[in-house]
């Protein structure tokens, strides 16, 4: 299981929504997640399907090593992304961000050699 996956699966227990690929754009998958009555939208992380494909193909996290994503920029939702750092580092990711709400962070990961 890759970095992202462990990531995912751990802040999904957090009570963190967690996607992949979302619709078409940031716009269009923010109103679709909106529509979901029971994600907190202040933890929420995801990409969307412009940051994991190419004009023929959409790239699963075992296919990629980095990606942007979007989370809720408000002061809260900038806090609630802070405050999980540290378990985005223990799921062997490393965060690219500089701490702002209207700066989309940068999320690396590699498979692990067996």
């Amino acid at each position: 299981m890759n970095g992202f996956r462990k990531l995912q699966e751990r802040l999904t227990v957090e009570g963190w929504y967690v996607g992949w690929a979302e619709l078409c754009c940031q716009t269009c998958a923010w109103d679709n997640l909106q529509r979901h009555h029971d994600i907190d939208l202040t933890k929420a992380l995801f990409n969307h399907h412009q940051d994991c494909s190419d004009s023929m193909e959409t790239y699963a996290p075992e296919q990629q090593d980095r990606s942007t994503f979007c989370f809720n920029g408000s002061k809260e939702g900038v806090e609630n992304l802070k405050a999980i750092i540290p378990i985005i580092e223990e799921c062997g990711c490393k965060i690219h961000w500089n701490g702002q709400g209207h700066i989309r962070p940068d999320i690396s990961w590699k498979e692990r050699e067996m």
